[in-house]
C-alpha cells in the first residue's frame, strides 16, 4: 500500500508542476508585461495555490482541471486504503491508480498534439 500512495504523490506532484506551467504559459502569452509583474507582488500562499488573482483570466475549463486534479488526489489516497483494508488485490487497486494517472493525462494530451501537428 505504501509503495502505491508513494506513487499516487510522485503523479501529483509531476502533474502539478506540468498543469502550473501549462496555466503560466498562457498567462505570459495573454497578459501584458506590466500585469505579469504586477499581480503577483504580495500575492499569499492561498492566492497563489488557487489562482485567485488570475480568476478573470484564465479560462474555466483550465481552472477546473487544475482544480479537479487537486480534488481527485485525497479522493483516490482514501479509496486505495479502503480497498487495501477490504482485502482488494494490488492488481484491483492498480486499476484505481491506472485510472487517475489517465484522468491526469488529459492536460498533457492537447498541448502534445498541438505541438507535434501544428501546421507549418
Amino acid at each position: 500500500m505504501a509503495a502505491q500512495i508513494f506513487a499516487l504523490t510522485l503523479i501529483l506532484i509531476l502533474m502539478f508542476f506540468i498543469i502550473r506551467g501549462w496555466n503560466s504559459v498562457y498567462l505570459h502569452s495573454v497578459l501584458r508585461k506590466r500585469d505579469r509583474q504586477k499581480r503577483p507582488k504580495k500575492q499569499s500562499f492561498k492566492e497563489w495555490f488557487f489562482y485567485l488573482r488570475y480568476l478573470d483570466v484564465l479560462p474555466k475549463s483550465r481552472l477546473f482541471v487544475y482544480y479537479a486534479h487537486m480534488a481527485l488526489y485525497p479522493i483516490t489516497i482514501v479509496l486505495v486504503c479502503v480497498l487495501h483494508a477490504m482485502d482488494f488485490s494490488d492488481k484491483q487497486i492498480g486499476y484505481v491508480i491506472w485510472g487517475y494517472m489517465a484522468f491526469s493525462a488529459i492536460p498533457i494530451l492537447p498541448t502534445y498534439y498541438q505541438s507535434r501537428f501544428k501546421r507549418k
